[in-house]
C-alpha cells in the first residue's frame, strides 16, 4: 500500500510567528509498530514547536499504522507506505525531503518530553547555519508483558575517542544542524542495529558535540525491540564499528570479550537467579583472564563492552 501528502502549514501558523523559530524537522521510520506509533506522533504534534516539519516513513506496515498516520495527517507535512530498505534507509528518504534548520529522528517506539523542542530551538539560535549536534539524556520504559520499569540513560560528556568504542550518545535525544547533516552524509544502509551510532562517529570529526544536561526522550524497551533482540548480528555489528574507528587497545579488548560473551551472559544470569545484587557490576571479579589478557585492570573498560553488547538488556 503506497500515499502520500503534502500539508501546507502556513494557514496554521501566521509567518510572523514561524520566522522567529528555526524549522525543525522530525522523521519517523516506521514498520508494524502501530501499537505504538500513535503515542509516538502524539508527542511529536504535542510538543506546541510553531515551525515543525514531521515526515513520517512506513516501511509497508501490514498492522494498522497507516490507519493511526491517516488519522493524524493533518499534523504531518509528507507520509508514505511503502516497502524500503530498513529502518536506516527509511531515515535517508525522510531526511532527503527534509527542509528543516534542525534535523532528527524519532523511532515509532520511542517519545518526546514535553518541551523537548522548543529547549532544542532555544539552544540552537546561535549556531543555525553552522555544523552542529545537540544531545541530552533520555528516560527509559521497560515494558515486559503487564509489568513496566522505569530508568534512564545519562548520556556522557562528548569525547571523540570514547566515541568510537562506546555509543554513549542517545539517539532519540539528539538533534543535528542541516549542514552537519550535509558534510557528513546519510546513514550507513549496510548496517541494521548502529547506523547511528556509525553516523554519529562519522559527525564527531566534523563538528563538536554539545552535551547538554536534560532529558528530552522517553526510550522505550519492549519484547520485540531491535535493539533488544538483534543477538550475535548486532554484535558483529559493534565489532565492525570498533576494527574500524577505535584504538588498538579496544579493538584488542573486543576481541578478547567477543568470543567468551555467551559465558558472561550466563554467569550474569546465574547471579540474578541467585539474587546478589548488582550482578552485572559483579561481572568483572569473576573473569580475571579477560583483564590480565587485555593487559589492563580497570573493571570499568570490561564494564563499557558488557553494556555495548547488551548485557543489560539481557
Amino acid at each position: 500500500m503506497s500515499n502520500s501528502r503534502w500539508i501546507d502549514f502556513s494557514a496554521k501558523h501566521a509567518l510572523e510567528e514561524r520566522l522567529d523559530w528555526p524549522r525543525i524537522t522530525v522523521v519517523t521510520p516506521s514498520y508494524n509498530q502501530g501499537m505504538f506509533l500513535e503515542a509516538t506522533i502524539q508527542s511529536i504534534l504535542l510538543q506546541g514547536y510553531p515551525n515543525l516539519e514531521y515526515i513520517v516513513i512506513d516501511g509497508g506496515s501490514e498492522d494498522d499504522s497507516v490507519q493511526v498516520i491517516k488519522k493524524y495527517e493533518h499534523g504531518i507535512a509528507y507520509w508514505h507506505s511503502r516497502k524500503d530498505w530498513g529502518q536506516a534507509d527509511a531515515i535517508n528518504q525522510g531526511m532527503r525531503l527534509a527542509t528543516g534548520d534542525i534535523l532528527c529522528w524519532l523511532n515509532a517506539d520511542d517519545l518526546y518530553l514535553p518541551g523537548t523542542l522548543l529547549e532544542v530551538a532555544r539552544q540552537f539560535k546561535e549556531v543555525i547555519g553552522r555544523p552542529h549536534l545537540l544531545y541530552g539524556s533520555a528516560l527509559t520504559m521497560r515494558e515486559d508483558g503487564e509489568n513496566l520499569e522505569g530508568g534512564s540513560r545519562v548520556a556522557e560528556i562528548f569525547s571523540p575517542s570514547v566515541l568510537t568504542y562506546w555509543d554513549y550518545v542517545v539517539q532519540p535525544s539528539s538533534f543535528w544542524s542541516r549542514e552537519l547533516w550535509l558534510e557528513t552524509g546519510e546513514l550507513n544502509v549496510n548496517y541494521r542495529y548502529v547506523f547511528d551510532w556509525e553516523w554519529f562517529i562519522r559527525a564527531s570529526k566534523c563538528s563538536q558535540f554539545q552535551h547538554f544536561r536534560r532529558f528530552f526522550s522517553i526510550y522505550r524497551l519492549h519484547a520485540s525491540h531491535k535493539t533488544g533482540t538483534g543477538g550475535s548480528a548486532r554484535m558483529k555489528e559493534i565489532n565492525e564499528i570498533v576494527e574500524r574507528f577505535a584504538s588498538d587497545y579496544w579493538k584488542q579488548l573486543y576481541r578478547i570479550v567477543l568470543p567468551r560473551y555467551q559465558q558472561i551472559l550466563r554467569t550474569r544470569r546465574f547471579l540474578m537467579q541467585m539474587r546478589i545484587p548488582g550482578a552485572s557490576v559483579l561481572l568483572p571479579l569473576f573473569y580475571p583472564r579477560i583483564l590480565k589478557e587485555a593487559g589492563f585492570n580497570s573493571r570499568r573498560h570490561l564494564m563499557v563492552i558488557i553494556y555495548m553488547f547488551g548485557l543489560n538488556r539481557a
